[in-house]
C-alpha cells in the first residue's frame, strides 16, 4: 500500500493526492464499518470505544480517516523524505466531557520558511507559507479558536484552548489513550501572546 506514496515528489503532489484519495471518517474497530457523518447520533456513539488510529498502510486501505490518522501518513511521507517536520494537537483542556471539535496537524520547514500542511480540515485545506514557526502556530490557533467560536465556545473555553506538539503516536490507540498520551507528555506551546489576534 505504502508503495502508493513513493510516486509522489512534492508537498503539493501529496495535498492533491490525499484531497483525491482520503476521505473524511472512521473505521469502527469491532465491525470495520466505515462512519463519515460526525454530526450523526451513531459517530457519537461509537467515537470513543470503537475509533482506533490507523497507520498509514491501514489509511491507504480504508480510504477514510480523521486529522490524527491523515497526520501519520503525513509525517511518514514526509520524514521518508527528510523534510523537517513538527505535528501539532490543539483542543480546549477542560474536566469532563469535552464538547468541541479538537485538531491535529503538521508543519515542515523548507527553504528557511515553515508551512502548513492543512488536509482534513476541509476549509482550511491547502499549503500555507509563513516566515517563522510562531507566525504559523498563531494562525492556526486563531483558526480553531474561530470554528470553536462557530461551535458555541465560550470566551472562558478559549482561555482554555492549547496547542501541544507531539511526536508520532502509536498505531491503534483509542481517542482516549491518543489525547492523554499529548497532554500527559508534553507541555502546551507558548506563543507569542501580542502577536495573536483577540478571540
Amino acid at each position: 500500500m505504502l508503495r502508493k506514496l513513493e510516486t509522489i515528489t512534492s508537498p503539493s503532489e501529496l495535498m492533491d493526492f490525499l484531497s483525491a484519495e482520503i476521505k473524511y471518517g472512521f473505521v469502527k474497530r469491532s465491525s470495520g464499518k466505515i462512519l463519515t457523518n460526525p454530526a450523526t447520533e451513531e459517530w457519537r456513539n461509537c467515537w470513543t470505544k470503537e475509533y482506533f488510529l490507523q497507520n498509514p498502510a491501514e489509511l491507504l486501505r480504508s480510504k477514510h480517516g480523521v486529522c490524527w490518522d491523515y497526520v501519520e501518513l503525513e509525517r511518514y511521507w514526509f520524514q521518508s523524505l527528510g523534510y523537517e517536520i513538527k505535528t501539532f494537537y490543539m483542543a480546549v483542556i477542560m474536566e469532563g466531557e469535552n464538547r468541541f471539535s479538537t485538531h491535529t496537524f503538521l508543519a515542515y520547514l523548507d527553504q528557511d520558511k515553515w508551512y502548513w500542511f492543512e488536509n482534513s480540515w476541509h476549509n482550511q485545506r491547502g499549503i500555507r507559507e509563513y516566515a517563522t514557526l510562531n507566525e504559523l502556530l498563531i494562525d492556526a490557533s486563531n483558526q480553531h479558536a474561530e470554528s470553536l467560536i462557530s461551535q458555541g465556545a465560550t470566551a472562558e473555553d478559549i482561555q482554555n484552548h492549547k496547542l501541544y506538539e507531539y511526536k508520532n503516536s502509536l498505531s491503534g490507540a483509542t481517542p482516549i489513550d491518543f489525547v492523554l498520551s499529548i497532554i500527559n507528555d508534553n507541555l502546551p506551546v507558548s506563543l507569542n501572546k501580542e502577536a495573536i489576534e483577540e478571540w
